[in-house]
């Protein structure tokens, strides 16, 4: 097989398709070198996510990028800004948040621009777009997740 490793999340996917990606981290044995908490809490601004170094040029894909994010928004009242989902659990989207920090300080990349510099400036509806790598077993059988269709946050 081509992949190595067991996933691959496609556009924007953090928390477009909730439910189903934490389910995806829950049950593949997707194991973090170092779980930790990395000062992310219910009280820990959704801004400060966005624009946290470690995210560098893709903290903002983590997020619905055409919903408006106030300066005040904490995880806790993140549901306030998904028109389609009503239940977000804080505890999670924390967990989810802490994986992206401890792959990245681990080394491993986990956002993929799709396209070039040059490709977005000539066409840019290719500006917004990108994958985010959710690493597997090596060796395992691997799956492609592509969300899309009518969703609101594709």
């Amino acid at each position: 097989m081509f992949f190595k490793y067991k996933f691959i999340i496609s556009p924007l996917l953090i928390l477009i398709s909730y439910i189903n990606s934490f389910y995806i981290l829950e049950k593949t044995n997707m194991k973090v070198q170092k779980q930790e908490n990395y000062n992310i809490n219910k009280n820990t601004k959704i801004i400060d996510i966005i624009n946290n170094p470690i995210f560098s040029s893709f903290g903002r894909y983590i997020f619905p990028i055409h919903q408006h994010i106030s300066s005040s928004l904490t995880i806790e009242n993140l549901s306030s800004i998904y028109t389609w989902y009503n239940y977000m659990n804080p505890d999670k989207t924390i967990k989810i948040i802490n994986y992206f920090i401890s792959q990245i300080k681990s080394g491993f990349k986990i956002f993929y621009d799709i396209y070039t510099e040059q490709e977005k400036k000539l066409d840019p509806s290719k500006k917004e777009t990108g994958l985010f790598f959710f690493r597997g077993n090596q060796n395992s059988k691997f799956s492609i997740v592509n969300a899309g269709g009518a969703f609101s946050y594709v």
